[in-house]
């Protein structure tokens, strides 16, 4: 079980409003602020397709995910301003952007044609999750993931939807990993414990 140890630092600039503030509560000034973080994760050659951090605002959920994937997590993509959703996921056909789309529950064919830009946030966050799925290596059903080539980190994973579509979003996602439709390992990074109840 490999170990994510990191440490995290930033300067601390000395004002008058900064001692105000750490003198009502307290707090003990340095030149520097740090934090540690020390996590065990499973290692990517251990036999598992779902995985979950999870942990309070600021506790360090960001920071451990992105020291064990790297490149891994997903940032969010540029997507066309004049051209409907289902162009972006070009070059997969268009069944493979249907299928996609309705893994990660977002099963609206009218709100599939429009451009992203008009969606509501949480349409624009189940496109973006099947964009990161869409982006991680192969696609092809039936095949085991390897290592790092089809892994997909996704952060603030439910963040912008309330908790009965993430709840839905978290179950659809999980049931086409599981049952292969979705060829990958996927990893949520959320502060909500909910989604693990859901998936």
């Amino acid at each position: 079980m490999p170990r994510v140890d990191t440490v995290v630092e930033c300067p601390v600039h000395d004002s008058f409003r900064v001692q105000q503030a750490a003198g009502l509560f307290d707090v003990p000034l340095a030149d520097r602020a740090s934090e540690r973080f020390t996590v065990d994760l499973p290692d990517l050659d251990e036999d598992w397709r779902i995985g979950l951090i999870v942990g309070p605002s600021g506790s360090g959920k960001t920071t451990v995910a992105r020291r064990a994937y790297g490149d891994q997590l997903f940032e969010s993509a540029d997507w066309p301003a004049d051209r409907a959703v289902v162009d972006a996921f070009a070059p997969l056909g268009v069944r493979d952007t249907v299928g996609l789309l309705t893994a990660v529950g977002f099963s609206s064919p009218p709100s599939w044609i429009k451009p992203y830009r008009v969606l509501s946030r949480g349409e624009q966050f189940r496109c973006d999750l099947a964009r990161a799925l869409a982006m991680a290596g192969g696609n092809s059903a039936g095949q085991q993931p390897r290592a790092n080539s089809q892994l997909v980190v996704f952060d603030e994973f439910t963040s912008v939807v309330d908790r009965n579509v993430a709840r839905v979003c978290s179950a659809a996602v999980a049931k086409a990993i599981r049952g292969g439709r979705v060829n990958k390992r996927f990893v949520a990074v959320t502060c909500h414990y909910d989604v693990a109840r859901a998936g």
